[in-house]
């Protein structure tokens, strides 16, 4: 034991002498001296904000404008900005500008201007993300209808009174936007407003040639919504002291509730053609619910309780799957329209007539039922009004006057009619299929009084 103790002792010994007599064995740490001068790594300031502040040095005015933006970039706010009488507050005069309000306002004064002037014709203008208020000639205000590409987001337009909340006279988009209490809410010649909101003012939203989607409109001095050529999605237009949805030609309005207004859906001129109204809610309007120009086409709509007609139509209009019950009025009137379609409609509790239509008119497939009243009787159907219509297949009861009254020259067929105050007018000259009896029925085309 010894003996090995010994050997160990000197192999560690011999070992350790070899690493300290061959320093050169070992491996090479490299230079200790540096390649050059340290250098920087924190970001500099325009790493961290590219973009430009909107203030006298970046972007000063003029004689007429507090601050302008003339060079293409990106701009924003570091603080509320008040405006200048006489003066217009910032004025975009150059092209692919972003304008971040960065949460701050473009506060107005009195006078007659503009909070964010859009005054030239330029392109790829965005304005977002702040609030403009109390400028005598609009909010944002974009005057030339040649722009394009103009974007308003997420901007709170309140009290400019003499102008509009939002004017863009070019085709642009506005979005998630407020107006309240301004000349007028939003105005936009062709592009895009959705998700807005247009409160207390003037009149709410105007769309010329575009598409106004998931907005409100309430509460406005005049329409609620003026639009032609135009489609409306999904908007709510309520309590408006003028007309509800206010509509030119050519416009679509779909998925829409229209209530508590003066008027609810009205045309601008009555010679309006092409419109469409698909699956709204109208009711409650003082006046009329639903009124469509010349080739509109009115589809599964629930218009109730308007003090007059519930749905007036032009000539070659047609109504399908309908609800339209309680208005003071006639529920479904084309009086003096002709080659009406009414198909698959209820009409309910009216004040005039369920249904009533002019010549070369077909109502099929419909219920009217307990309509008239007991000092103004009224049929379910009319169509006393022209000649050579086709009333077929369909239920009148309960109705406070004639079940059906037809005009010469009109084919009465395969109706059903009971509990009315006289159930058919049979001496109007109209061709009535034979009126027979459930038990005793034996012609195909004869009507049943029941």
């Amino acid at each position: 034991m010894k003996i090995n103790m010994k050997i160990k002792i000197t192999c560690l010994a011999t070992l350790i002498a070899s690493f300290i007599l061959h320093p050169s064995s070992l491996h090479a740490q490299g230079a200790l001296t540096p390649p050059g001068a340290p250098a920087a790594t924190m970001k500099s300031l325009d790493q961290i904000e590219p973009r430009t502040i909107v203030n006298a040095t970046n972007t000063p005015g003029d004689a007429i404008n507090a601050f302008i933006i003339s060079q293409p970039g990106s701009y924003y706010l570091t603080t509320n900005l008040l405006g200048v009488s006489g003066k217009n507050g910032i004025e975009i005069t150059a092209n692919n500008v972003t304008l971040d309000l960065n949460g701050f306002a473009v506060q107005g004064v009195s006078g007659i201007a503009a909070g964010i002037l859009l005054e030239n014709v330029i392109t790829n203008i965005t304005v977002r993300n702040g609030a403009v208020s109390s400028w005598g000639s609009g909010g944002v205000y974009c005057v030339s209808a040649s722009s394009a590409n103009v974007v308003v987001e997420d901007v709170n337009v309140s009290a400019n009174t003499n102008g509009g909340g939002i004017i863009l006279n070019g085709p642009g988009v506005v979005r998630g936007c407020n107006c309240q209490n301004n000349g007028s809410g939003i105005i936009c010649s062709g592009g895009l407003v959705s998700d807005c909101t247009a409160d207390n003012n003037g009149g709410g939203i105007t769309m010329i040639s575009g598409v106004v989607s998931g907005c409100t409109a309430n509460n406005n001095k005049y329409d609620g919504l003026f639009v032609d050529n135009a489609s409306i999605i999904g908007c709510n237009v309520f309590s408006n002291l003028d007309y509800g949805i206010t509509v030119g030609n050519n416009c679509v309005i779909k998925d829409c509730s229209v209530c508590a207004n003066y008027d609810g859906i009205f045309l601008n001129s009555v010679s309006a053609t092409n419109n469409t109204v698909i699956a709204c809610s109208v009711s409650k309007n003082s006046i009329n619910g639903v009124s469509v120009g010349i080739y509109s086409n009115v589809r599964d709509c629930v218009i109730d309780n308007n003090g007059a007609a519930g749905l007036s139509a032009g000539s070659f209009s047609t109504i399908s799957g309908c609800i339209v019950s309680g208005n003071g009025a006639s529920g479904i009137d084309a009086a003096s329209s002709i080659r009406v379609k009414v198909t698959d409609c209820t009409a309910d509790s009216n004040g005039g007539y369920g249904i009533n239509v002019s010549g070369d008119s077909m109502i099929t497939g419909c219920h009217a039922s307990a309509n008239g009243g007991v000092s103004a009787h009224a049929a379910g159907i009319n169509t006393l009004n022209g000649s050579g219509s086709r009333v077929d297949g369909n239920q009148v009861r309960d109705n406070y006057g004639y079940g059906i009254q037809a005009g010469t020259g009109d084919v009465v067929i395969r109706n059903f009619a009971g509990s009315n105050s006289t159930n058919f007018l049979t001496t109007s000259g109209a061709n009535f299929g034979p009126i027979e009896t459930p038990s005793a029925m034996t012609n195909a085309l004869g009507n049943i009084a029941y």
